[in-house]
């Protein structure tokens, strides 16, 4: 009797609470009881916050201009180019690093294709031709040496099919023609693949293996060479054309160095400080530029004969470089600047961190065939950024 008793109470008991919370649920919403399960803290009742009414908030309007300084990828970039297809449409087609999948970007929309998923393991940096249909990957091993392929690009089936492989040092891909670099017995031996045919021709040879070198536009040069630049190591300047080797009367501890038409832009260490000059190839004058910078961040304006360059206007650089920004134990945030090596003289193209907000150590700089936009990635996460000029 009892047992029946506390069950029958137990089911009035739900019946009841159950009552009670729809009733609350559906017909009695007051403001008085809005969160009323919630209203208790700390003994005391909690404010009742009324949600804001938005229906009659006008529209925020929406600025469709494009920054003149934007990122462009998220995606880590082994190499890059500007590219006009077929149909006149101007793209920047960018290798990702890593996978070495090929990608392009409308420059005026910004839509995004992938071009090729052909996947070429440890990619690492890459070169592409003007027209595109051609990509140079190479792949690091666990050596100084790199892995190098050459690829066409297959539009149709999104695709690239390998034709030359190669294990090189250093390599350069322009006009039409691929320049490596091989380690051989007594030092470092030149080549060139011309694409059209694929052939292999010998350019020139060194006495030394550690060397960055500035490419001509074709096999006979004139090129330019030294070695790698060392803060420890005393460095020269050497012009090979025709396979033929001549120094130039330019040297220092930590030396490195840009050559453009009339002029070299170089960098040396001068009293315990990297200091950056211009020397004048017909007056044989050396100027100093006032501002340090790495040549080898640099580039060659071809139709304006300036250069461009990345320069940290906050940043004291120590005599030990540029080892230590090899090493990644020093970091720049980079502003561009055009410098005129006739005149040594430089202005401000943009700062990068008060436009953008974000340090950049600019890597792998370039321009638009136009000179309207400059591309570059940033060293910190190989992303890849553009600044329009004219924007």
């Amino acid at each position: 009797m009892k047992k029946t008793f506390f069950i029958i109470f137990g089911i009035l008991i739900i019946i009841i609470l159950i009552a009670v919370w729809v009733y609350l649920l559906f017909f009695a919403k007051t403001e008085e009881n809005i969160d009323m399960f919630n209203n208790l803290v700390n003994g005391e009742t909690a404010a009742v916050v009324p949600l804001p009414n938005t229906s009659n908030e006008e529209a925020l309007p929406v600025n469709l201009e494009r920054p003149p300084l934007r990122q462009l990828t998220s995606r880590p970039v082994a190499g890059f180019n500007e590219v006009i297809d077929a149909d006149g449409t101007l793209e920047i087609y960018f290798v990702e690093m890593g996978t070495g999948h090929l990608y392009s970007i409308n420059r005026e929309s910004g839509e995004e294709r992938r071009l090729s998923g052909t996947t070429i393991v440890q990619a690492r940096d890459a070169y592409i031709s003007n027209d595109g249909n051609t990509v140079a990957i190479v792949s690091y091993n666990n050596t100084k040496l790199k892995n190098l392929s050459i690829f066409r690009l297959d539009r149709e089936n999104n695709s690239l099919t390998e034709v030359i492989t190669d294990v090189v040092q250093d390599f350069y891909l322009k006009n039409n023609q691929l320049f490596f670099t091989v380690v051989e017995a007594g030092g470092l031996e030149a080549y060139a693949y011309q694409l059209d045919t694929l052939t292999k021709k010998p350019v020139f040879s060194l006495p030394f293996s550690e060397a960055r070198i500035q490419w001509g536009d074709n096999v006979s040069g004139p090129h330019y060479v030294y070695p790698k630049a060392s803060y420890a190591l005393q460095g020269f300047l050497y012009e090979i054309e025709a396979g033929k080797l001549t120094r130039l009367p330019l040297e220092g501890f930590g030396f490195s160095a840009l050559v453009n038409k009339d002029s070299v832009l170089f960098t040396k260490i001068t009293d315990q400080t990297p200091m950056s000059y211009v020397y004048d190839l017909k007056t044989n004058e050396t100027k100093n530029l006032g501002e340090p910078v790495l040549p080898e961040k640099c580039t060659i304006v071809e139709n304006t004969l300036s250069i461009v360059c990345p320069q940290d206007q906050n940043t004291t650089l120590p005599y030990q470089m540029p080892d230590l920004w090899y090493q990644g134990s020093l970091s720049f945030v980079d502003r561009l600047m055009q410098i005129d090596p006739i005149a040594v003289t430089n202005n401000i193209i943009v700062d990068i961190l008060a436009q953008s907000g974000r340090e950049i150590d600019v890597i792998k700089l370039s321009y638009a065939a136009a000179f309207d936009a400059l591309f570059f990635t940033n060293k910190n996460d190989n992303s890849l950024w553009m600044y329009e000029r004219n924007n």
